[in-house]
């Protein structure tokens, strides 16, 4: 790789040439070079998520500021990839980019918690294209949202999972997947669901969570906003969204304090997340379940079934980790409780 690697690196800032320039002016740039030479390869070392071109495109920036920067840098920027060490089994999964689509129809923009979300008519169908505004550099969003696609890709096809698509290049870059709902259970209209309706919705978010698992995979963002409502007559199908953060249960580690200020609300997690005494596991995606059931029994439902879900939520939000259910005996201790 190495030898490759440096002719490509040596094509793009260039060898020495003969010049007018002054000699120490020369003697400087070569430093400089060098230097960056190393710090490519050093980033490619210690961060194997990091592709070869995004390495270049760093060290590019680095060479027109002529600053001292770190792996540190790269972890900043790629957000989605800080929960989770460098895992081969994700990354080895083919992204399908998407050919150029002309003659788009924009329908309607949403905001989620890091991303923006982009409703079009492609091909016939409805459409969402994903981005993340705070991402200013491509390389950066483009690994991100190719996390997220490759995630949801290695868990398999659901009944209440999101289905990708693929991503779509073209000045920008987004991930593209079938549009499900415009609504959403922090959006939804506030008690106009009867008690077993919400039941079922409850079944089926538990069902996917079982399903994660079952994959060995954490969504680590299990709120409001990442379930949406889909419309199927009479009853609503729950679509768990927001794969943005999600980590193979082996590549789980903990949040730093850093991580905890990229969320606006960081109630969903459990006490030994919040501390940083224990990695992310499947024992906090039941506490935001839980969390997310607190939510659901003040918004959605009238007080005759508050108090069920409050119940489920109680057993599932345990201070101790080891004393909270886990998710395939989620739908018993529903339809028991």
């Amino acid at each position: 790789m190495n030898a490759a690697f440096l002719s490509t690196f040596k094509g793009v800032f260039g060898e020495d040439t003969d010049s007018d320039d002054d000699l120490s002016e020369r003697a400087r740039l070569k430093k400089t070079t060098n230097s960056l030479q190393k710090q490519v390869l050093h980033l490619l070392s210690e961060n194997k998520r990091l592709r070869q071109r995004d390495a270049m495109h760093v060290c590019s920036v680095l060479k027109s500021n002529l600053q001292p920067r770190s792996c540190a840098l790269v972890e900043n920027s790629l957000f989605s990839h800080t929960l989770s060490y460098p895992d081969d089994v994700v990354d080895s999964i083919e992204v399908d980019i998407l050919q150029s689509v002309k003659k788009l129809k924009p329908l309607s923009t949403l905001e989620g918690t890091f991303g923006r979300v982009h409703v079009y008519t492609m091909l016939g169908r409805r459409c969402v294209f994903k981005t993340y505004p705070s991402e200013k550099d491509l390389s950066s969003l483009l690994e991100r949202l190719a996390h997220e696609y490759r995630i949801v890709k290695f868990v398999g096809s659901h009944p209440s999972l999101c289905e990708p698509l693929g991503l779509f290049v073209q000045n920008s870059c987004f991930l593209v997947s079938v549009f499900e709902s415009d609504k959403s259970i922090q959006s939804f209209p506030v008690h106009t669901l009867q008690e077993d309706k919400v039941i079922q919705i409850v079944l089926l978010v538990a069902d996917a969570l079982r399903f994660l698992h079952y994959r060995c995979v954490i969504h680590n963002h299990i709120v409001p906003a990442n379930v949406l409502l889909k419309s199927e007559g009479l009853n609503y199908k729950p679509v768990l969204v927001g794969f943005s953060l999600a980590c193979r249960v082996d590549m789980a580690k903990c949040f730093t304090p850093k991580q905890q200020s990229e969320f606006k609300d960081f109630s969903h997690f459990p006490p030994e997340v919040k501390t940083g005494k224990e990695a992310v596991s499947y024992s906090s995606d039941i506490f935001s379940f839980g969390v997310l059931l607190q939510h659901m029994s003040i918004r959605l439902v009238s007080s005759a079934a508050e108090k069920k879900l409050n119940a489920i939520s109680k057993q599932c939000t345990r201070h101790h980790l080891d004393k909270r259910p886990n998710a395939a005996d989620l739908a018993h201790i529903i339809m028991h409780i």
